[in-house]
């Protein structure tokens, strides 16, 4: 029997790891930008007719996906993002007659793990010149109600799965003859409500948080069509159908377990274990784990965090509600009571471990560095859990070790002092401590929610890499306008300082004099003065500045408009090793 059920179990792992891979091919953390057309900052001769932008891997788009802007801040595209026949391709065609000038590309895409990606870039027809165009026009508002109904449908999936997973496979492990208790059938009801409820909302609600768009777009039927062509869509679906399935089983098995054989009931279990891997297995599809580095590993380690964290806190809330508060007509016979909470005692410990193990490796993976740790809102968010993680841990210590000194193997109360309290009176006192640790595992769990809408910490501090552009306005006295500063490519080595100057009514301005002066404040490096040359009409740039110390410089241009004015600007600019 226990070859039958490894074998049955190994099984149900090798689908659920095939399903996942079957989706989730190796992709980057987040979408990457690697080529446009027009080239950034490229200037062309004429008018392009459209816009190209190739990513690395397939990508969400909707319709204003790419925007484009001409130099005084209005879009010039047709408002239709398509796709190509590559899906890593998508563009947007243009209006007729473009005029000379600096344009502006803003997009906004959807990764392959179902979070938004943006970025902007600039291009010139005929020269490079001065634009109206800014972050306040750039960036797309995303909606707070959208982002906290998403994040709360996100909690709920969790708790459903929770209910529903961990309570089959606590009644199967610890408690069978528990199966017969209406409570315990309607917490797995609630469960499997819960799990419907989010699954549906998650499905409706993933276009309108993806695009950054108002609460009410969300059944736009393009929104929704967009979000069941992603692979996040398909692993909703999937979840459905399953919980589909689920609803009969549950109707058809629940009843029977309390008089069912030893192999009866580990039929029950595999059951319960196939539905919980492969209900882990369609999260793991579709968030952070089926893309970056070693997806293999790290589909398996979610999905045994996942279970894990199932299986304990599903179990923490049936012993909470259920086990620990027995019903009246049960009074003659708690010993069954007390025996499952000594069981699902060793269970839990199991679980803490796996939870521990693989919770380790997805920090390292997903937070990539000390700093990303406690320099990103991802890293401060795995510092909370781990946090509550260890509180957890300390509050089931402690349960375990009172339970151990309290209870023998055959699940009598064993130790002198505990035998002058009755069972009811040892489970009312297990209640407030399983409370506490259900309570705490419930705001873990929403922590797990923001984690899985969040940028990887890994992923924000590269995103914080490259080059440094910035427009900013100056002043002689005698000379005014813009000058734009393009530094690149923002890593420990060579870097190019490109600088296009634009006078107060907007055309190319070239001044009498321009230096260019790097320092570094945190070291006392500098300054180290560049060697500028003219590159056309109010476009200057250096000889190639060997900027060897990562950090945050100082870039400090000095504008020269005569013999006796002049004024000079600072940009920081950061570099990575």
């Amino acid at each position: 029997m226990n070859r039958r059920r490894a074998r049955a179990l190994l099984l149900t792992l090798i689908a659920a790891f095939g399903i996942v891979l079957a989706v989730a091919a190796p992709a980057s953390a987040h979408a990457t930008l690697e080529s446009t057309t027009p080239a950034e900052n490229s200037v062309v001769a004429t008018a392009p007719s459209q816009v190209t932008l190739t990513f690395d891997e397939g990508v969400g788009i909707s319709d204003d996906s790419i925007r484009v802007f001409d130099p005084a801040g209005d879009r010039v595209d047709d408002g239709h993002t398509t796709s190509t026949s590559n899906p890593d391709t998508i563009e947007i065609n243009l209006r007729s007659g473009l005029g000379k000038g600096t344009y502006t590309v803003a997009w906004h895409v959807i990764s392959a793990d179902s979070h938004p990606v943006e970025g902007a870039y600039v291009f010139s027809i005929g020269a490079a010149g001065s634009t109206k165009v800014d972050e306040s026009t750039i960036n797309v508002k995303s909606s707070t109600a959208v982002g906290i109904f998403y994040g709360a449908l996100r909690w709920l999936g969790y708790l459903g799965y929770a209910l529903l997973f961990g309570g089959f496979a606590f009644l199967a492990l610890c408690w069978p003859s528990g199966a017969s208790d209406r409570r315990a059938f309607r917490l797995l009801a609630i469960g499997w409500t819960a799990s419907l409820a989010a699954a549906i909302g998650v499905l409706v609600v993933q276009g309108a948080y993806a695009g950054e768009l108002p609460l009410g777009s969300a059944l736009d039927t393009s929104v929704l069509s967009g979000t069941l062509d992603t692979r996040f869509g398909q692993a909703v679906v999937a979840r459905l159908l399953l919980l589909a399935l689920t609803a009969p089983l549950l109707a058809a098995t629940l009843g029977r377990l309390p008089q069912a054989s030893s192999r009866g009931r580990a039929y029950f279990l595999g059951t319960a274990g196939a539905l919980g891997v492969l209900g882990a297995a369609t999260w793991a599809a579709g968030d952070h784990a089926s893309t970056g580095e070693q997806v293999p590993i790290a589909v398996v380690s979610d999905l045994v965090h996942l279970t894990s964290m199932g299986l304990w806190l599903g179990g923490l809330l049936m012993l909470a509600l259920v086990v620990c508060r027995p019903a009246p007509e049960a009074a003659g016979d708690l010993g069954t009571h007390v025996t499952a909470v000594q069981r699902f005692s060793r269970l839990a410990l199991c679980c803490v471990g796996a939870l521990v193990v693989s919770g380790v490796y997805q920090a390292w993976r997903n937070v990539g560095s000390w700093a990303a740790l406690s320099g990103t809102p991802y890293g401060r968010t795995v510092v909370l859990k781990i946090g509550g993680l260890c509180i957890l841990v300390g509050l089931g210590w402690m349960a375990r070790d009172w339970i151990r000194r309290t209870v023998d193997h055959t699940g009598r109360v064993a130790v002198p002092q505990a035998q002058r309290m009755d069972p009811p009176s040892l489970l009312s006192k297990l209640r407030r401590s399983v409370a506490l640790e259900a309570g705490v595992a419930l705001v873990v769990l929403a922590l797990s929610s923001v984690l899985v809408e969040s940028q990887p910490g890994r992923t924000a501090e590269a995103a914080a890499t490259g080059p440094t552009q910035a427009t900013i306005p100056f002043n002689t006295g005698t000379a005014s306008g813009t000058i734009t500063v393009y530094v690149g490519p923002g890593t420990e080595g060579p870097n190019q300082t490109h600088l296009y100057l634009n006078s107060a009514k907007g055309l190319p301005y070239d001044a009498a004099q321009i230096t260019i002066e790097f320092t570094l404040p945190a070291d006392n490096l500098g300054p180290i003065t560049a060697t500028v040359q003219r590159d056309g009409p109010g476009h200057y740039l250096d000889l190639p500045l060997p900027l060897t110390f990562p950090g945050t410089w100082t870039l400090s241009v000095t504008i020269r408009s005569d013999n006796f004015d002049e004024t000079t600007v600072t940009v920081p600019v950061k570099i990575s090793p």
